[in-house]
């Protein structure tokens, strides 16, 4: 609805609003009438993925935890145009062992231990660590997969019992 009134609204500059847009100015828009609304709606979609790009968190379990360069550079560049010196957000806000150690059993919660997780914890526990309750991202990431794969032959289980009642029946 809002590209159709969009499209109309920029095509054709030169013969629309012939004050603005002279076309002894603008020879390009009288070879090209059609031009304004394509770059506006290029503009959107590019103004999009680089939002995306440098301001949104991964949410996929397998890559969450690595380095966002995408996002590092987002930071910058919001510290560059803010002018806040300092350390980068993701860097500041790193929450402390005790924040995330121990509080929440990770089998049965595990939409609350994925808000623990979050990108910005820093985990330096190893997988074979001696601190008790401690949890890290591949042992999350472990969990997770496992649950996944239960849940997939439970639904093979299932299909076998269909096809089993199909022939028997």
């Amino acid at each position: 609805m809002i590209g159709s009134f969009l499209g109309g609204t920029f095509a054709d500059p030169v013969s629309n609003y012939p004050d603005l847009f002279p076309a002894d100015k603008w020879p390009f828009l009288v070879a090209y009438p059609f031009i304004l609304p394509n770059l506006f709606a290029a503009t959107v979609v590019i103004m999009g993925m680089l939002i995306g790009l440098l301001f949104f968190h991964e949410t996929h379990p397998t890559v969450r935890y690595q380095r966002d360069r995408g996002l590092e550079a987002g930071d910058w560049l919001v510290r560059l145009f803010t002018g806040r010196l300092g350390r980068p957000a993701y860097q500041r806000h790193k929450a402390k062992r005790s924040d995330v150690t121990g509080s929440v059993d990770l089998s049965t919660h595990d939409e609350e231990a994925e808000g623990l997780l979050d990108e910005d914890i820093e985990l330096t526990d190893s997988p074979g660590s001696s601190t008790p309750g401690s949890r890290s991202p591949r042992g999350f990431e472990a969990r997770l997969s496992e649950k996944v794969a239960a849940k997939e032959e439970e639904s093979l289980a299932f299909e076998r019992e269909v096809e089993v009642g199909k022939k028997g029946g």
